[in-house]
């Protein structure tokens, strides 16, 4: 059981607790899993095991003790194996910077679906390690996914967004912090394309790490989707992008775009007539074309530059801040690049991309700036005023800049 000397490590956590279940030590798969069926009938977002630590829950973007008890190393990699599957090679595998990356299903047994069976419930685990005093520690971050994908009303999709989602060619760019729903608002509009009469219609190839939403659930008289895993289908994004456009593909999900080599195969593909959905990291909508050249050797960034302006239909950002009613609320922003836009960006070069995307933006009938977006969403009650000046901060605003 755990060391004495962490006995009282609870101490530190200040926070919100939920000890009505009288939660033990996780020395079985069956007591990790209880945890797990608790907090998603509980409406987590996230669970969080940890070397120091309590098992947390994220709910609504608050965390919330589930146990009195805290994790030393040795409970910790016992739980971990549990998880990964990995058997006595999980220590070994953090020790040596490896981590896992693995979908998880949860079967409850004190709660049926209405054909009697138990209900599953179905996680995303990241296992990593990390400092535990002077020795090795770890951390396991299993996030929520929901049974059934969203559809764009449920996640509350602007129309304007959802009007330009489904280019017959080019790519629609996702970019927002983690955790910020990018995966959550793919998966919509991915059902979207299967129920509804879109543009797209065939072959829609996914790659992903890991795969999260499935759409076994979802009736398409329209498209047939093969979902990839990265690495488990294909070594990587790269190599899955190529495989894709040999399968006549109509729209191709990048899950994430790591390096340039898969931005690169990211471009071809939509350069040749394929639509594609992926993401990047830039804090802005207006960033992100920068970010993604930035990724490219020197000598490449002026050919990746202009692939990038063709290829590119739709950028949107976003981020999740508290709403006024106690759960969370997506504010995004969004640019669109027709023909007459794509001219103007190349004439101004990548060195004034950021500014003239962010004008494109404002101009109206193009897009829409986050600056807007937050003085909707607080005008109409949505969120505080302190949601919002956070928010605008987030997205490069002065705090002196007026709300309203």
């Amino acid at each position: 059981m755990m060391d004495q000397q962490y006995a009282q490590v609870i101490g530190l956590w200040s926070g919100k607790r939920d000890l009505s279940q009288s939660f033990r030590m996780t020395e079985t798969g069956e007591d990790v899993m209880r945890i797990l069926c608790y907090a998603a009938r509980n409406g987590c977002q996230d669970v969080i095991f940890q070397t120091g630590s309590p098992i947390l829950m994220n709910k609504l973007g608050s965390l919330i003790a589930l146990t009195e008890w805290t994790y030393d190393t040795t409970d910790f990699m016992r739980a971990a194996k549990h998880i990964s599957g990995s058997g006595g090679d999980v220590e070994t595998r953090l020790a040596g910077a490896r981590s896992f990356n693995k979908r998880i299903d949860a079967r409850d047994f004190g709660d049926r679906d209405e054909h009697g069976e138990p209900k599953v419930y179905r996680f995303r685990a990241n296992v990593t390690a990390c400092a535990f005093g002077a020795s090795l520690g770890g951390q396991m971050v299993l996030r929520y996914i929901p049974e059934h994908p969203p559809t764009v009303r449920d996640i509350q999709l602007e129309e304007d967004i959802i009007a330009e989602s489904t280019p017959e060619m080019g790519s629609v760019i996702l970019s927002g912090p983690t955790g910020s729903g990018k995966t959550t608002t793919f998966a919509g509009l991915l059902r979207r394309v299967m129920e509804e009469e879109t543009p797209i219609e065939g072959n829609i190839v996914t790659l992903e790490q890991p795969i999260e939403f499935t759409f076994d659930s979802i009736q398409s008289h329209r498209c047939v989707i093969a979902q990839s895993e990265i690495p488990t289908h294909f070594s990587s994004f790269e190599m899955g992008i190529e495989e894709a456009m040999r399968r006549v593909p109509r729209l191709i999900v990048v899950g994430e775009q790591r390096d340039y080599q898969t931005m690169a195969a990211a471009q071809e593909a939509a350069n040749t007539g394929h639509a594609v959905y992926t993401t990047v990291h830039s804090n802005t909508a207006a960033l992100a074309i920068q970010r993604i050249v930035g990724k490219f050797p020197r000598e490449m960034q002026s050919q990746a530059f202009e692939m990038a302006v063709a290829t590119t239909h739709m950028i949107v950002s976003q981020v999740l801040v508290r709403d006024t009613k106690g759960g969370r609320v997506c504010l995004r922003e969004w640019v669109v690049l027709n023909d007459d836009a794509r001219q103007e960006l190349t004439k101004v070069g990548f060195l004034g991309s950021r500014a003239f995307l962010y004008d494109l933006m404002s101009r109206g009938g193009s897009g829409k700036p986050m600056k807007t977006t937050v003085a909707e969403q607080f005008k109409s009650g949505n969120i505080s005023e302190e949601a919002a000046i956070l928010a605008l901060k987030r997205y490069g605003y002065s705090s002196s800049e007026r709300i309203l």
